[in-house]
């Protein structure tokens, strides 16, 4: 199984919210499994409707070095709701979101090797 599959698998058991928000609904719009890509989109919840009216996370991941590891790289690309751009809390409010998602999975799979074996 690739690592990207095993990422859908560990998503199924994350589960996380922000003290604004009581859920996140996403779709998976990229699983590239040998270039190590996972792109998703906000479909509701969060600050879609709320301060932008979409956004696409996507995390790359890179090897580290060459005893294990990764670098997760993320990209975020949004569409605000008038004119301003978010501002640096609310831009923190998706980043991190996001990354409790990859670290979970980490953590998940580190924990529950035959999640992957």
């Amino acid at each position: 199984m690739r690592l990207l599959e095993r990422l859908e698998k560990a998503k199924r058991y994350v589960l996380y919210s922000v003290k604004e928000f009581s859920f996140v609904t996403d779709r998976v719009e990229v699983m590239d499994g040998e270039n190590h890509v996972f792109k998703y989109s906000v479909v509701e919840g969060g600050l879609v409707g709320l301060k932008v009216s979409s956004y696409v996370a996507e995390v790359i991941l890179t090897p580290a070095s060459d005893e294990g590891g990764c670098l997760a790289k993320l990209k975020i690309e949004y569409e605000s709701l008038g004119e301003s751009l978010l501002s640096k809390e609310d831009a923190a409010k998706i980043i991190s979101g996001t990354m409790a998602m990859v670290k979970a999975a980490d953590e998940y799979l580190l924990e529950n090797f035959n999640a992957y074996a």
